[in-house]
């Protein structure tokens, strides 16, 4: 689980570092992510208005003066 081990690993290593997580999230791991790792930078291909939302209300509630970015995937082939 690459949330968990992010979590882990994290908070042993430089504040300077800024995290980008990259890859497919689940939704119900979105504020394990944003909690666990506070150095988080940018979560990419953010695929769902439910992912957003819950990254969202993590951001809020954790660190509501560090905005999170994100990288929203498009599907435009309407595959």
């Amino acid at each position: 689980n690459y949330v968990a081990e992010l979590c882990e690993k994290a908070p042993a290593l430089p504040a300077e570092i800024q995290w980008h997580f990259i890859g497919h999230l689940q939704s119900n791991k979105a504020k394990a992510l944003v909690e666990g790792v506070p150095n988080l930078y940018v979560v990419e291909s953010v695929d769902s208005a439910k992912l957003a939302k819950k990254l969202d209300t993590a951001v809020k509630n954790a660190r509501p003066d560090r905005p999170l970015r994100v990288m929203a995937q498009v599907n435009t082939s309407g595959e």
